[in-house]
């Protein structure tokens, strides 16, 4: 694909498709674009002031980031990342990660709703692979991510050492 054509893809994966988007938006939920001290100022919340290892622990790759807080009702209640390049191979790669939410929003679906929508934004921008820096290593999350198709590559990624999973398309 030509330079162009990325570019053009990489800027479709910065916003949700109509679809989803209209779908949180039925819930109350909207998402904005977000800066690296927006998701500081959130984690520093709802981590008790200790959001540097839960930022850095899936902060393995960092290309074209972009950042998203999601918002219920006016009220930031989290935040997520996609990121979408070409690698050398000229195969397209995409990046879900760093679902967060809010602690007494937890356990209600979320979290999964926002991470599928992720890998909706980066398939919907060409993705041919996408990775996953996981967290929660033998929780819901590590189930969540097999479910959709993700494998556990045996790469570790962060200062943590998260396990690397991968969906190929």
């Amino acid at each position: 694909s030509s330079k162009a054509e990325f570019a053009e893809k990489t800027e479709a994966a910065c916003l949700p498709s109509q679809e989803a988007r209209e779908s949180f938006k039925k819930l109350g939920i909207v998402f904005k674009p977000a800066s690296f001290e927006d998701v500081y100022r959130i984690a520093s919340r709802d981590t008790g002031s200790r959001p540097y290892l839960h930022i850095s622990a899936c902060s393995g790759y960092g290309r074209e980031r972009k950042n998203w807080v999601f918002c219920l009702k006016g009220i930031e209640v989290g935040f997520y990342f996609t990121g979408l390049w070409e690698e050398r191979t000229k195969m397209v790669t995409g990046e879900v990660g760093m679902v967060h939410v809010a602690p007494e929003l937890r356990r209600r679906g979320l979290g999964a709703l926002v991470g599928i929508l992720g890998v909706m934004e980066l398939v919907e921008g060409g993705a041919e692979i996408i990775r996953s820096v996981v967290g929660d290593e033998t929780g819901t999350v590590m189930k969540l991510t097999k479910q959709l198709g993700f494998v556990d590559t045996g790469e570790k990624a962060g200062l943590l050492s998260h396990p690397v999973l991968t969906l190929s398309i």
